[in-house]
């Protein structure tokens, strides 16, 4: 009886494990080989009016995701990174669903920004994100 246990026991287990896996996408490998254009595009949501009345960048350790998504809706599928939240030029450029190490939090009056750097993508791209394109946690 006891080894009947074991087997089902074994058997949940792995079945647990098998359907938590599935479902899961990897996260991107490569950053996009497009050229960054020259000129920095709008964003698909309001930007800070004023940066001179933004925020001061503050340590912050935490992992995310680029999600390019606007409620529920990808509507950049190419997410790029800025050289600031005053987004004067693009300094990488990345897929939804790359890993993000985030380093800095900029707290503004309208939009949030995130200093970033690419968690296992070749080549390594950095750079502030909007917070609409990113999710902390877990992929």
């Amino acid at each position: 009886m006891l080894r009947n246990y074991t087997v089902l026991t074994l058997l949940l287990v792995t079945t647990l494990f098998a359907t938590s896996c599935i479902g899961r996408a990897k996260a991107p490998t490569t950053a996009p080989s497009d050229a960054i254009p020259e000129e920095v595009p709008a964003l698909p949501f309001a930007d800070n009016a004023d940066p001179t009345l933004c925020g001061i960048p503050e340590p912050d350790d935490r992992h995310g995701f680029a999600t390019g998504e606007l409620e529920g809706e990808i509507v950049q599928p190419i997410i790029y990174l800025y050289d600031s939240h005053a987004r004067t030029s693009i300094t990488g450029q990345i897929f939804p669903g790359t890993e993000l190490q985030v380093e800095l939090r900029q707290v503004n009056p309208t939009l949030n920004y995130y200093f970033v750097r690419t968690v296992n993508v070749e080549p390594a791209q950095s750079g502030w994100i909007p917070e609409p394109f990113i999710r902390f946690g877990g992929g």
